[in-house]
């Protein structure tokens, strides 16, 4: 199982930290939960394209399967590698920010 935490980047660039817990990593696919309060969300905002920027460095395009209030049951495929702040991406960069906000170190993230 991978865990960790990273941000939720909606449609509209609108950016959630979440923590996520992956099951399933057949090759560059992803299936798993999203666990952070979705009870303020539109659950129309869920119907779009969403990525998840991971603290592994890695960003996942998902489809929502299954929300809740406390969570969001996903499956998706890594689109891309970054890397750390370096990446010349701005969303990424934006991501690393934000998942450095949560205390996790440099040297944690590839």
């Amino acid at each position: 199982m991978i865990k960790g935490k990273g941000v939720l980047v909606l449609r509209d660039q609108r950016r959630i930290p979440v923590e996520y817990q992956f099951g399933g990593t057949h090759d560059d696919t992803r299936v798993g939960y999203l666990v952070f309060d979705t009870s303020g969300l539109d659950p129309g905002v869920l119907l779009d394209r969403l990525t998840v920027g991971c603290d592994d460095g890695t960003n996942v395009t998902i489809a929502v399967m299954h929300s809740s209030d406390r969570h969001l049951a996903v499956i998706g495929r890594v689109v891309q590698f970054a890397s750390p702040p370096e990446a010349e991406d701005a969303n990424a960069r934006a991501n690393f920010e934000l998942i450095e906000s949560f205390g996790i170190p440099k040297s944690a993230v590839r």
